[in-house]
């Protein structure tokens, strides 16, 4: 898997997680905690959908699914990282071709669709590091590892849920990409109080990476982002 990843800049795991379980997980974050659309502008289109940060308690499983793809992340980056939160997102329509990261940093996603997807579907549409474009149809289970500076689409999409995380390499800079994060553009989209990004529930955890990111001080910068006005 390793060494497909740094060939092409992504890799899919088939049967990686149990499906269900997630999904419902998922269907009740979105239901009970998100509070409107983003609309990310591509160009003359965009990417429309609703998301929640999944790294509460009532979460369990979407935290056990980040804790695990740690020591992959690391080994698929080759060095130590940071989590960027996990979430539950609900897409609306095609994806029109785009990059997750334009900066030097190196950061690897983790998604997966939970329902099956196809070329016309919705699948995710990759321009892998070796030239090839590649469709990667999924069934619930499969998980998706790809370097967010790829690009990246899809078409066919009507609605859609996908869990993801992503991992940036513990480096300079870091600290920038989460303040990108928790910035103003992002704002009022879930309830922060029930489904904060890196809250108690995250601090219980266990994930090697919650000191680190204290010292740091992310959770104080999404806590004042999420901070009730």
């Amino acid at each position: 898997m390793v060494e497909d990843f740094r060939r092409r800049g992504w890799v899919v795991a088939r049967g990686f997680f149990a499906p269900d379980p997630l999904r419902a997980e998922i269907v009740t974050a979105l239901e009970a905690g998100a509070r409107g659309r983003f609309r990310a502008p591509v160009g003359d289109e965009a990417i429309v959908g609703a998301f929640v940060p999944m790294m509460a308690a009532h979460t369990p499983h979407s935290l056990a699914l980040l804790l695990r793809l740690e020591p992959i992340a690391r080994e698929l980056l080759g060095g130590p990282v940071l989590p960027v939160r996990a979430k539950g997102v609900r897409y609306h329509g095609s994806a029109p071709w785009h990059r997750d990261s334009e900066r030097d940093l190196a950061s690897v996603g983790s998604l997966a669709y939970l329902e099956p997807t196809t070329a016309d579907t919705g699948a995710l549409r990759i321009r892998g590091r070796d030239g090839v474009e590649a469709v990667l149809a999924t069934e619930p289970g499969d998980l998706i590892f790809m370097d967010e500076r790829l690009e990246h689409g899809s078409s066919g999409g009507r609605e859609r849920l996908q869990w993801r995380a992503d991992h940036v390499a513990d480096a300079p800079g870091a600290l920038a990409l989460f303040e990108d994060v928790f910035s103003g553009a992002w704002s009022g989209l879930y309830d922060a109080q029930r489904y904060p990004s890196y809250g108690a529930g995250w601090r219980a955890s266990g994930h090697p990476a919650v000191e680190r990111l204290e010292a740091l001080g992310v959770p104080a910068l999404a806590a004042a982002h999420e901070a009730p006005r």
